[in-house]
């Protein structure tokens, strides 16, 4: 859980230095995709770990 942990924090950091460069290119102001996908709780993503069995 803690890797993961620190994997979805990096990504979400990631996430927002690609938003501020898009905005950059599309010649929009600062933050305005930031404010557009993080709505007023935050990002939203989910990552699904799957554990099987091995097979025999």
């Amino acid at each position: 859980r803690k890797i993961m942990k620190e994997f979805a924090d990096k990504l979400e950091k990631l996430a927002e230095q690609l938003l501020e460069l898009l905005c950059e290119n599309l010649g929009l102001e600062q933050g305005y995709l930031k404010k557009a996908f993080y709505g007023s709780k935050g990002p939203t993503f989910g990552t699904k770990v799957s554990n099987y069995p091995p097979s025999r």
